[in-house]
């Protein structure tokens, strides 16, 4: 079963606006708050792009296709809109788990509940 988690971007430039849809890029990025980002993440897992600058929307969507080591992950762009969610549009719950987690973290976990 394919889990979900939310990447919070605070991106000046749109580096991932230059990937083409469907085009693998691998990730070796150190992440705030984390060490091993990418240690549970597995084949086919999503992941969501939360620009977090004063733009506060959910820009993107990626799928995991092979996930190396807890530091390493290459991913598909399989989505992406200027015309996101934004924040405001989203239930309580992930609000909430973002304010929570942003400034701490930039990979989360996210489950059905939110």
């Amino acid at each position: 079963m394919s889990k979900y988690y939310i990447l919070v971007l605070e991106e000046g430039i749109k580096a991932f606006s230059v990937l083409g849809h469907g085009q693998e890029c691998k990730y070796t990025f150190a992440l705030k708050g984390q060490t091993e980002p990418f240690s549970d993440v597995n084949e086919g897992d999503k992941v969501i792009g939360y620009i977090s600058n004063e733009v506060k929307k959910f820009e993107y969507l990626f799928e995991v296709v092979r996930s190396s080591d807890a530091n390493e992950s290459v991913l598909v762009k399989l989505f992406e809109t200027s015309q996101g969610a934004s924040l405001e549009m989203l239930s309580e719950n992930v609000k909430e788990v973002l304010h929570k987690n942003e400034h701490m973290q930039s990979f989360i976990e996210i489950d059905s509940a939110v």
